[in-house]
């Protein structure tokens, strides 16, 4: 808070244009209705492991995410974790810093000089940014599933395309429709050998095989779809005599 007073400061001092800090408002918001609902509020360095994914698509976690869909607000989401029974919510505000971006465009293997020169002037029109939230993620952990929430500053997107490699420019994979992901997912769940495939190694390599002929779409994304299949098995497939597996 008062890292970004003094920045405002010195802008009002230096005739800078003063940015509004949204997602430090959201993340006092936040901080209430935590108190409020007498949630243990947990402020982490990075959340961010919770969705990162390989080269193949496949979740680099261990565990189960399901990320929540920001059109339900993030009231809701904080909601649904007390209903859920948590008592610890997670929160990563992450702050935009002018000079490590200026210094990981520095660090490209970009062999064109005037390139380099090109982002690094892009890039100036980014400080009036340094110190304010670029990344906010809530997160509560729930009958062994991580449930997270992220909103991100307007801007954010734009300054990684000048820190990218050329090669990281390139179109991103399609994504799978919700629809999509859960018929899928639920294919999956429903089979009768899922049960037997205990790790999700070889359970994304099982999904491979069934979802074959679906396209490359579905392909790219099948770490994500047997993330879902193991969330609908434990809790919409699993006879209830049977005892839930925690992971």
């Amino acid at each position: 808070m008062h890292e970004t007073f003094h920045r405002l400061e010195r802008g009002m001092l230096q005739g800078e244009d003063i940015v509004e800090d949204r997602l430090l408002e959201l993340e006092r918001a936040i901080e209430a209705l935590a108190k409020d609902r007498a949630l243990a509020l947990f402020k982490a360095d990075d959340l961010s492991w919770l969705w990162s994914y390989d080269d193949s698509g496949r979740r680099e976690t261990t565990t189960d995410v399901i990320d929540w869909r920001e059109a339900k607000g993030w009231e809701a989401f904080v909601g649904i974790g007390a209903a859920m029974g948590t008592n610890v919510l997670y929160v990563d505000a992450r702050r935009f810093s002018w000079e490590e971006l200026v210094d990981r465009i520095d660090s490209l293997s970009v062999p064109d000089a005037d390139e380099i020169a090109r982002r690094k002037t892009q890039a100036a029109a980014f400080r009036k940014y340094d110190g304010l939230i670029e990344h906010l993620i809530i997160a509560f952990r729930a009958n062994g599933i991580w449930h997270t929430y992220q909103d991100t500053a307007d801007w954010l997107l734009k300054y990684e395309e000048l820190e990218a490699e050329p090669d990281e420019l390139e179109e991103e994979e399609e994504a799978l429709s919700e629809d999509m992901l859960e018929s899928l997912a639920g294919k999956l769940a429903r089979d009768p050998a899922f049960p037997r495939v205990k790790n999700k190694g070889d359970q994304i390599a099982m999904a491979k095989k069934l979802f074959a002929k679906e396209g490359d779409v579905v392909l790219d994304n099948v770490g994500e779809v047997v993330s879902r299949a193991r969330i609908i098995y434990q809790t919409k497939v699993l006879p209830d005599n049977e005892p839930k597996r925690r992971r």
